[in-house]
């Protein structure tokens, strides 16, 4: 059986998942970065058709594991062959291509006409949104994979380097760095005026906006090769042992923490969560998808997707839609956790889906990407 820890720090239950679930939480605007948000929740902002159809499939010239940002019709994917490629969300048709210089794993981050991402030579562009020339660059000690999240006018990301970057968004101005014990693989995520971000020291730290002052330091069984998800005042964070911790915002109190069982086969958590007040998602490289209980860590359903998961799960309203190696693209009930939908491509689904604009758009190693409507 699979292992839930409860901390004497733990919060009230909640009431348990309710028919809102249902319901559009508004109008599908865009999918500005890596989670769709800077929260990094992984939920989209609306509903999705019951069956998707494939609207457009378009090669991108290189294989994709990045996320594609989307925003006003358009959207921004990084590729392996070292370039950012903006695009149509209408029919796929490519409207600029930006040579980075090297592979650009790393997702996009889109918002007020500036397109930021980081690529493996450590160079992290900013890049305007409508013609794709350089505004600026900043150049780090190593590689970036790390995905930028915007907040507080500041444009956030980690380096292999060991750090955690703050710049300001005009110029790319250093704001503060914050060094830590070893490579910043996933991306930071910010609620409120706290940042939290998981390393691959095994610490998931919570760090002050304004000033970059780590406030606290959370200790785990191993390292993080994920990104931190914030809802409700929590925060959670996937590890590569197979841990699932919950942690609260407010004084970095672990509240529950979940772990893979060992019969999971060779497990841990490479994607990262998908959060919101009704559940949090977790995919892992088991094959199987798991569904929590935000406030203290019940297990609501388990999914066995068949195949390892690195991709990370996406929340949309009804449904949760989760990338598969094997090159399946899943839809599960988020109250059931029984399939609903499924499409079959050719490469493998490293990227994560993003919905916005009534689409999903993903990518694969096959460098295809793939846009899913109604």
């Amino acid at each position: 059986m699979s292992i839930l820890r409860k901390h004497p720090a733990g919060l009230t239950g909640l009431a348990g998942l309710v028919a809102c679930c249902f319901l559009a939480a508004g109008e599908n605007g865009g999918w500005p970065c890596f989670r769709g948000n800077a929260a990094m929740s992984g939920e989209a902002a609306g509903g999705f058709a019951a069956q998707p159809r494939l609207s457009w499939s378009r090669e991108m010239g290189g294989p994709v594991e990045s996320t594609a940002a989307i925003s006003s019709g358009t959207f921004y994917v990084g590729t392996g062959r070292g370039e950012l490629v903006s695009g149509s969300m209408a029919a796929g048709e490519i409207r600029w291509r930006y040579a980075a210089g090297a592979p650009v794993s790393a997702s996009p981050c889109v918002e007020d006409g500036v397109v930021y991402v980081g690529d493996e030579n450590g160079v992290f562009h900013a890049v305007d949104a409508q013609t794709g020339k350089q505004i600026w660059r900043f150049k780090t000690g190593d590689k970036i994979i790390s995905s930028a999240a915007k907040a507080g006018g500041k444009v956030l990301f980690g380096s292999y380097d060991r750090c955690l970057y703050a710049l300001e968004t005009a110029r790319g101005g250093l704001c503060w760095k914050l060094e830590t014990d070893a490579q910043v693989h996933g991306s930071p995520c910010v609620s409120g005026e706290t940042v939290a971000v998981a390393g691959c020291d095994g610490r998931l730290r919570l760090v002050d906006l304004k000033t970059g002052r780590q406030r606290a330091v959370i200790v785990s069984n191993a390292n993080y090769g994920s990104t931190p998800a914030a809802s409700g005042g929590m925060v959670f964070a996937a590890a590569l042992s197979g841990e699932m911790q919950a942690v609260r915002l407010a004084d970095g109190k672990t509240v529950w923490t979940f772990a893979e069982s060992e019969q999971a086969g060779e497990g841990g958590f490479y994607a990262s969560p998908a959060a919101n007040a009704q559940m949090v998602v977790g995919a892992s490289k088991s094959g199987n998808v798991y569904a929590w209980r935000p406030a203290d860590g019940m297990l609501l359903w388990r999914w066995c997707g068949g195949g390892g998961m690195e991709g990370s799960p996406v929340l949309a309203v009804d449904r949760v839609f989760v990338p598969i190696l094997d090159g399946t693209l899943a839809a599960v009930n988020v109250l059931t956790g029984k399939l609903t939908w499924r499409f079959k491509a050719g490469g493998q689904f490293k990227a994560s889906p993003a919905i916005a604009q009534g689409c999903l758009l993903v990518g694969n190693t096959d460098g295809q990407m793939y846009c899913f409507g109604n």
